[in-house]
């Protein structure tokens, strides 16, 4: 028997319009030129430089270790995710094809070189690493107020 059949939907809230879903090109360039003049502030402002630039999901930016990233060929290997919301570390990624090696402009990459330089290595290896955190991790409500 299917439950589902005549249901109808009430809901009062409206749904989004494609054009508040998402930024423009306009817009996405007005908020790198903020973060990039902020970069000094914390880790975040590069990982959501990181997140414009290559399209990365949250989980996949969490999980990105230092060795991930290969400065030569200026490419990021995506191979596991974090938790980031229940706080139990490494996950798989959403799909089998999540798994994959992604070119970088160069620009982006010395951004990440100089936060390289800038910032000693952690005993996990990872790039956004928080000491603050029992996780060893941001959240994305910490990265949505930045």
């Amino acid at each position: 028997m299917d439950f589902t059949r005549g249901v109808e939907f009430n809901s009062k809230i409206k749904e989004k319009l494609d054009s508040e879903k998402h930024l423009n090109y306009v817009e996405s360039k007005r908020l790198l030129k903020e973060l990039v003049n902020h970069i000094e502030r914390s880790p975040l402002y590069l990982l959501l430089i990181l997140a414009l630039q290559s399209g990365m999901r949250f989980g996949e930016l969490l999980g990105l270790k230092r060795s991930d990233i290969n400065f030569k060929l200026n490419t990021i290997k995506i191979e596991r995710s974090m938790d980031y919301k229940n706080g139990t570390g490494f996950a798989d990624l959403k799909t089998q094809s999540s798994k994959r090696e992604i070119d970088m402009d160069s620009w982006t990459m010395e951004l990440i070189e100089a936060y390289f330089t800038s910032t000693p290595p952690n005993i996990i290896g990872l790039v956004f690493f928080n000491p603050h955190s029992k996780t060893h991790t941001f959240s994305n409500e910490r990265a949505n107020i930045v």
